[in-house]
């Protein structure tokens, strides 16, 4: 029978686990990269909303732009 923390420790060993962890990292920095961007153009004079849900309707707009250099919030 296995313990809670054998099972973690072998969780945190597995080469999967770090991959969807640094996914999740990425993804995360993605996000926050496109907050900053709206609120960097709403401080501009654009409109928008500047949190989770304002990034978030930004991919859905624009999900192929999303992580590109040149895109620009709306």
């Amino acid at each position: 029978m296995s313990t809670v923390k054998h099972v973690a420790r072998v969780a945190k060993g597995s080469s999967a686990f770090r991959r969807i962890a640094r996914a999740g990292f990425v993804v995360l920095g993605l996000i926050h990269v496109i907050i900053g961007s709206i609120a960097i153009s709403i401080a501009a004079g654009a409109s928008g909303d500047a949190d989770q849900d304002g990034a978030m309707e930004q991919i859905r707009q624009n999900p192929e732009d999303c992580c590109s250099s040149s895109s620009r919030p709306v």
